[in-house]
């Protein structure tokens, strides 16, 4: 299993970009790290998991990957913030779904209220 993050900063031109990209990676790996070994993680699983963590834009990049590792099964988390919101900003999801090879699985984030 493949536990991969793709990520982009809005913005981040204005940034100085090689300290960026490298402090804003560090800090992605450790978070990975840290959910990896949180205790709620078995440790079979802990062991079958890699982790990819790549800058730019998490559409393309996902897609480059499922196609060239040749996935058979996306599992990606949804926000669903709302219909305005993804007419505005997009929808990350509903990319994936229209770019993504193979099967795809959403799941819903439903915050505990």
């Amino acid at each position: 299993m493949t536990l991969f993050h793709g990520y982009d900063v809005p913005f981040s031109g204005y940034l100085d970009e090689q300290d960026f990209k490298r402090d804003l990676g560090v800090m992605e790996k450790e978070l990975g790290t840290r959910f990896l070994t949180d205790e709620r993680v078995d440790d079979r699983l802990r062991d079958r998991t890699d982790i990819v963590i790549a800058h730019g834009s998490p559409e393309r990049l996902l897609s480059d990957y499922v196609e060239d590792q040749h996935v058979d099964l996306t599992v990606i988390g949804s926000h669903g913030r709302g219909a305005l919101f993804d007419a505005l900003i997009g929808s990350t999801a509903k990319t994936l779904v229209e770019t993504l090879e193979g099967d795809l699985l959403i799941v819903h984030y439903l915050p505990k209220e």
